[in-house]
């Protein structure tokens, strides 16, 4: 409203922007302590992207820049305040999955299947009178199944067909004794004495744990 005079000089004050201000380094640190130092230095938290990382933590800040169309970064690091910055934030360590034909593998193929894809196995044994001794019988997840990097998947492992327990065939015939013992999962290799006659003892004698098929001899009565 003021009236100059022509050609009477008008001075303009024009502004900079807001002050420059470094721009934290919050790169590691927490989501909430990240977001608090970026607020209290004079910028404000945008959009937040989430992305799995091998190497930094759950919930932690992967990455910071300024927001689409906001001034960039000059060469001390700085940005005008009031400027709005983007976060990425980790999810942790993309999740890992199962392999196909862990069941039915030999023991140290599974093994190296699921350490290849960085998950942890770990052993039981059983005997299995189907699956022969050193290879897998089942497996505690589906393939497939996605489960954290580390994550434990439990190989239930072959010990071949369980023992046998030689069998009590004293006081039978031959013929009897050799029966029990075949049905028992025994091998008769031979026998010594009469075969009418009744038996005496076995070798492998009773009572003692044998692979299955193991040869055992009958003694009996001349």
């Amino acid at each position: 409203g003021d009236s100059l005079a022509e050609g009477e000089v008008l001075r303009l004050t024009v502004s900079l922007g807001p002050p420059l201000a470094p721009l934290p380094d919050v790169v590691g640190q927490r989501q909430a302590d990240a977001e608090a130092a970026l607020s209290q230095a004079g910028f404000v938290v945008g959009d937040v992207t989430r992305v799995h990382d091998e190497d930094v933590p759950a919930d932690h800040v992967v990455g910071v820049a300024p927001a689409a169309g906001a001034e960039p970064i000059d060469s001390q690091g700085r940005l005008p305040k009031e400027t709005t910055v983007d976060l990425v934030v980790s999810d942790g360590p993309a999740p890992r999955v199962v392999p196909q034909g862990l069941q039915g593998a030999r023991v140290a193929d599974a093994v190296a299947a699921l350490e290849a894809v960085q998950l942890t196995p770990r052993q039981n044994q059983s005997y299995s009178e189907d699956v022969p001794a050193g290879y897998v019988i089942s497996v505690s997840e589906a393939p497939g199944t996605e489960l954290a990097r580390g994550g434990e998947v439990v190989l239930e492992v072959s010990k071949g067909p369980a023992p046998i327990t030689v069998p009590d065939v004293r006081y039978n015939s031959g013929a009897v004794a050799a029966a029990m013992l075949e049905a028992a999962g025994c091998v008769v290799s031979g026998s010594e004495g009469a075969p009418a006659g009744r038996g005496l003892a076995t070798d492998p004698p009773a009572g003692e744990q044998h692979p299955r098929g193991t040869a055992v001899r009958i003694f009996t009565r001349n």
